[in-house]
């Protein structure tokens, strides 16, 4: 239904990927503009305390063609943000994913690769409401434990294969612990491919962990091989039509997700309210239309027995 090779071509089947807060964005801190500096609304480090990783046991990896990632799912701890009233919200962290190059760069400049941990509202079932993305970026240099406890280690547990079995923990807590002690930026985005529904809160991790080259090389070999490739979409524009989106520095807001349903009414979750065609509905007999012709259900409905 879409390809990676030509985004270029998915809002027509797919129109929020036209939107003005799409995803991956640039987080480009060089523009002039007054009001595309980050807004600063907290201390430096301050989700160190806000964010509860794990050391998960059940770790059954995966290459997924859908994000171009090795993911994981699983409960994997979970951040406490706010909400756009200043409410307390817990959000579960339900999958991570990771990807080289990276899906988001600062100031025009990728990484060599990007953990993203994906979290729903922990009373909601899914994150077809609101998401929220933590990502960690890495840059050349020594060997990463988290690649190794994911399967990108010299024993390159993977073995070639499209699933795996990871080898002992994976600790997610260890792994963000610095980057979270320090500058974070955040943003309102997307799904980064189609559906490209803009219910996503970003919070990318300034400061880079490490990774070595033979890691990075091992996880694009299994995209190229299990995903078709490993190339992301194009950076969305931080100032898509003259008007600089927002980023926050340090913040622990998450603003409510607003779709634009002019161009998507039934193609993304948060548009069906405003749609009369949906199911299931209450049926009160009372407001019934009687002026049809009644019939007997027994005349419309021919049911066969099954063996």
């Amino acid at each position: 239904e879409w390809q990676f090779s030509h985004p270029e071509c998915w809002a027509k089947k797919y129109p929020l990927c036209a939107g003005d807060r799409q995803s991956p964005m640039k987080v480009d801190f060089t523009l002039t503009n007054a009001e595309c500096k980050a807004k600063k609304m907290g201390d430096q480090g301050a989700l160190a305390d806000k964010a509860h990783y794990k050391m998960t046991t059940d770790n059954s990896m995966s290459i997924s063609k859908y994000m171009r990632s090795a993911s994981i799912s699983g409960a994997l701890g979970s951040i406490k943000l706010k909400d756009a009233s200043g409410n307390d919200v817990d959000y579960e962290a339900t999958s991570a994913h990771l990807t080289t190059p990276s899906m988001h760069a600062m100031n025009g400049q990728h990484s060599q690769a990007e953990l993203m941990i994906v979290h729903k509202p922990r009373y909601e079932a899914d994150a077809l409401s609101s998401a929220v993305v933590v990502s960690m970026l890495f840059d050349d240099g020594a060997d990463s434990a988290l690649f190794s406890q994911m399967g990108f280690g010299s024993d390159e547990a993977h073995k070639g294969r499209q699933e795996w079995k990871a080898a002992g923990g994976i600790d997610f807590s260890e792994a963000t612990k610095s980057a979270l002690k320090g500058t974070s930026y955040s943003y309102e985005g997307s799904v980064p491919m189609p559906p490209c529904t803009e219910n996503v809160h970003y919070i990318v991790l300034a400061e880079k962990q490490t990774v070595s080259a033979s890691q990075v090389l091992s996880l694009k070999q299994q995209l190229v091989k299990h995903a078709v490739g490993f190339l992301k979409r194009p950076l969305a524009a931080r100032v898509p039509n003259e008007i600089c989106r927002e980023v926050s520095e340090n913040s622990f807001a998450v603003a409510t997700p607003v779709a634009d349903c002019s161009k998507a009414m039934n193609k993304t979750a948060a548009c069906w309210a405003q749609s009369c065609d949906k199911s299931p509905i209450d049926v009160e007999a009372s407001e019934a239309d009687k002026s049809l012709h009644a019939m007997a259900a027994s005349s419309l409905l021919k049911y066969a027995p099954t063996n």
